[in-house]
């Protein structure tokens, strides 16, 4: 099951997902852009995908020393 698409993609999950990371000593997490994925080809997600900079800011509350990035940012359609 994916967890970073869909009904699995819960902010708990992915918060979950990025303590993991930084528990075992990762440097980064990233987050990607999703806006231009259209419903029909976005494979197994339900057209459900997380805002990345809502996600990058949830993070920062649950992360202390990982780094938190983005791959593509389009401000104008958030």
């Amino acid at each position: 099951m994916d967890r970073n698409l869909g009904p699995a993609a819960t902010p708990a999950i992915i918060a979950d997902g990025a303590r993991y990371a930084e528990q075992a000593g990762l440097s980064e997490v990233w987050v990607c852009e999703h806006s231009a994925i259209p419903r029909e080809d976005s494979e197994g997600s339900g057209g459900r995908y997380l805002a990345p900079l809502a996600t990058r800011a949830d993070l920062v509350g649950v992360t202390s020393r990982i780094g938190l990035h983005q791959w593509g940012q389009t401000p104008l359609i958030h």
